[in-house]
C-alpha cells in the first residue's frame, strides 16, 4: 500500500482521476474504489459512502449516520491511511 505523499504521487492520482473519468465517465465513487483496490492507494477519502457512514456510526457510537461533512471531519484524523480507515468502517457493518 503506497502511503507516499510525493508530488508524483499526487500527479499519478490525478492521471488516473482524469483518465477513468474519460473512460466512459465513471463517477467519483468508482474512481475511489479503483485508487483503494487497484492501485492500492492508502490515503483515499471515501467520506460520500453510504457503508463507511453507516460503519463510522457503528464505531464511534453515534447516534445517526454522520453527514458528509461530520465523516469528512473525522476522516481527515486518519489521515495518511483513510483508505484503511474506509475499510474498518465496511467490516463494522460484517460484526454483529
Amino acid at each position: 500500500v503506497s502511503t507516499s505523499t510525493s508530488t508524483s504521487t499526487s500527479t499519478l492520482r490525478s492521471a488516473l482521476s482524469l483518465a477513468l473519468a474519460l473512460a466512459r465517465s465513471p463517477g467519483p465513487w468508482t474512481v475511489q474504489m479503483f485508487a483503494i483496490f487497484f492501485v492500492r492507494f492508502a490515503d483515499i477519502e471515501v467520506t460520500g459512502d453510504l457503508g463507511v457512514q453507516k460503519g463510522c456510526a457503528k464505531i464511534y457510537a453515534l447516534r445517526s449516520t454522520p453527514t458528509r461533512l461530520k465523516m469528512e471531519s473525522i476522516a481527515k484524523t486518519w489521515t495518511p491511511y483513510r483508505s484503511l480507515g474506509a475499510m474498518l468502517c465496511w467490516k463494522a457493518l460484517d460484526e454483529t
